[in-house]
């Protein structure tokens, strides 16, 4: 008979093994569902059905917020925004929308795409949209709308490929542009004086106005039994802070020290690079300054209350389908930063996200979606909505069945930022970040460059059920719940480049974009290219290969997500049976 203390030791071994195994299965089993669950570059789009016939042609309105966070922008604050929050009354607000990066050029690029940034591969500010891809005006185009834009920043310059699809699409820059010449307004930059003068202005310069002075232009022009699609793009929330009165002082009545919103970024008093922490401003200050940016956003719901009432004027807003959103969001020195741009974390990529289907469609549709979605979606949702063919290779997924209240669940998705740096004695460092969220978690794998130095990697895995504030990152890289979502991670990733390898792409060096001297200070000025940084060294080519290239300089991948799934499987099963025979 054995003893009882050898008895006892296999029993403590026996219960070992059985909890090892199932977390082991429990974290395998995970990544090996979102291994299956991420968006596939051919994948059918989820939750088609039979659902009422769509009314042909409806208006569309289109509305960019610039730099404009969920939990600033709830749509259900009256407060801060009273004509969001009633034309919300009638749509679908998704509480967990999700940017693919956290600044202008890529997120709006997504959006114009349906595709995520490492797929689109508008990631750097001297490239331009890919001719070979479809933008979404080019599909209203061809379906016989009437297609008008406005924007008010330089990343979404015709340049870029923004203006393809347009009849008009004008600057809102400049108050200048409201009385020039067409032929000059409707230019991709317009004049070269008006945007050295745009240039040459200060950053409190109020652009909402012009927004909707020009969409009241274009919308003139077409026909009245001709449906229209409107993009409009609204800069006023982004740095520097200061709205126009009242909105100036909404807020923060009784605030009576020195900051103005000006000059975020250059005040040392605020903010300075060079000291650590970052942060200078007390929580006296940066309460101001928060207030100062909900007064932007306020400012910004009346001019689209405007846009609503302009509709109404001309008899369209019956038959419109309105989407608002923003490009991303804004730091607040939760992390140590102010303004965006510098990390993926939740308050730079979590956006608001509103759909109202026209009234004259008289359909029930849910309130509020908590599933997580992202900016990809765009553009598959309003194909859906309107019956256009959607094209394959797209990221996103259709939201109609979400708006009409079928169960719909959340997936892992794909978020990205390359930055060029300048630190301390000017030492350039290049990083890029690639990551996955979810509502539960958020994995982050960033790889950095600095010259003289070896090359760096670290992971980061949030839980952001119990730490939403991402302030508790696990960054072990051989803790099994690591190495589990790294390996999701980087099985997108190869997703991402085999995608990337077999669609028509068009060189990098052929969708280059022009920087002028001017563009570089301004966009120093604010805050997207640092000190020290030179024209034609803005953004150089990354020196690794980790991100999808032109297909001239990455091979397609033999994997596939079904052998990788394989593999997955038999690791997982492998490592149960070692487990148990580890501690048997």
């Amino acid at each position: 008979m054995p003893h009882r203390f050898e008895t006892e030791k296999r029993t403590a071994r026996a219960a070992a093994a059985a909890a090892a195994s199932r977390t082991w299965l429990r974290l395998s089993g995970l990544a090996i569902t979102l291994l299956l669950a991420m968006p596939s570059a051919t994948a059918a789009q989820e939750g088609e059905g039979v659902r009422p016939s769509v009314p042909k042609q409806p208006n569309v309105l289109f509305i960019s917020l610039d730099t404009t966070r969920s939990d600033f922008l709830t749509f259900r604050d009256a407060e801060t925004a009273p004509h969001m929050t009633r034309l919300a009354e009638r749509g679908t607000v998704f509480t967990q929308a999700i940017s693919g990066s956290s600044w202008t050029l890529p997120s709006h690029v997504q959006m114009f795409t349906g595709m995520a940034p490492p797929y689109h591969g508008t990631e750097s500010s001297d490239v331009a949209i890919d001719p070979l891809m479809q933008t979404l005006p080019e599909f209203f185009k061809a379906e016989g709308y009437f297609t008008a834009g406005v924007f008010t920043v330089r990343y979404l310059w015709g340049d870029y490929g923004f203006s393809r699809g347009f009849d008009v699409y004008r600057s809102g820059m400049l108050r200048e542009d409201l009385v020039r010449a067409e032929a000059a307004s409707e230019s991709p930059r317009g004049s070269e004086e008006a945007e050295r003068k745009w240039l040459l202005s200060t950053r409190d310069y109020v652009s909402s106005e012009n927004v909707v002075a020009l969409t009241r232009m274009a919308l003139e022009r077409a026909k009245a039994d001709e449906p229209v699609f409107l993009f409009a793009h609204f800069f006023d929330p982004h740095n520097d802070w200061v709205p126009p009165a009242p909105f100036d002082t909404r807020f923060d009545p009784d605030y009576e020290g020195p900051l103005d919103g000006r000059n975020v970024l250059e005040d040392k008093s605020i903010f300075d690079p060079m000291l650590t922490p970052h942060r200078r401003v007390d929580d006296r200050g940066l309460e101001h300054l928060k207030a100062l940016y909900r007064g932007e956003i306020a400012w910004t719901d009346e001019a689209v209350g405007r846009l609503l009432e302009l509709l109404e004027e001309h008899g369209r807003l019956d038959d419109t389908l309105i989407v608002i959103t923003a490009d991303h969001g804004e730091e607040f020195f939760e992390h140590d930063r102010l303004t965006h741009r510098f990390h993926l974390f939740d308050e730079t990529i979590r956006v608001p996200l509103l759909i109202v289907l026209p009234r004259s469609w008289e359909r029930a549709v849910s309130p509020e979606v908590g599933a997580q979605v992202t900016l990809s979606d765009i553009l598959p949702t309003l194909l859906d909505l309107l019956d256009i063919e959607a094209p394959t290779g797209l990221t996103g997924r259709s939201l109609v069945p979400a708006i009409e209240g079928a169960a719909f669940a959340s997936r892992p998705e794909l978020i990205s930022l390359y930055l060029v740096k300048y630190g301390q004695g000017g030492k350039r460092k290049h990083m890029q970040i690639y990551g996955l969220r979810t509502p539960e978690w958020k994995f982050t794998r960033s790889v950095i460059i600095k010259p003289g130095e070896e090359m760096r990697v670290q992971g980061e895995l949030y839980d952001l059920v119990n730490d939403p504030g991402e302030q508790n990152a696990l960054s072990d890289q051989q803790h099994p719940a690591m190495r589990e979502v790294w390996a999701v991670l980087e099985a997108e990733l190869d997703r991402a480049r085999l995608a990337w390898s077999e669609q028509p792409r068009t060189a990098r060096d052929d969708r280059s974009t022009d920087l002028s001297e001017d563009s570089v200070a301004e966009l120093r000025a604010l805050g997207y290219v640092d000190e020290g940084d030179v024209l034609g060294e803005v953004e150089p080519r990354r020196p690794w290969g980790l991100a999808p290239m032109d297909p001239v300089e990455i091979a397609p991948s033999p994997r596939s997500p079904s052998w990788l799934a394989a593999v997955a499987l038999v690791a997982v099963l492998a490592g149960a049976v070692w487990l148990r025979r580890r501690f048997a």
